[in-house]
């Protein structure tokens, strides 16, 4: 799972964004790209809940390959 994926967000977003963690220094971001990193993992971690809260599989399959609780939990704090 050490993979890496390449995401291309439109330009405006970017600076929307860095202008906020440029007023947010507090949040301890300097990138937009560990930020939204950020972001996406909690998205994650708030999906495994309802999952888990609904009982559903907690495995998931993608195109490469089958990845446990604990496979998907590695994604959380990688960075």
């Amino acid at each position: 799972m050490t993979d890496k994926y390449n995401l291309k967000i439109p330009l405006d977003l970017v600076d929307f964004f860095q202008n906020y963690l440029n007023e947010h220094k507090e949040l301890g971001f300097t990138f937009v790209s560990k930020f939204l990193l950020h972001i996406l993992q909690n998205e994650a971690k708030k999906l495994m809940e309802r999952m888990h809260e609904k009982k559903e599989e907690k495995r998931i399959t993608l195109p490469s390959g089958t990845y446990s609780k604990e496979d998907i939990e590695k994604l959380f704090s990688e960075g």
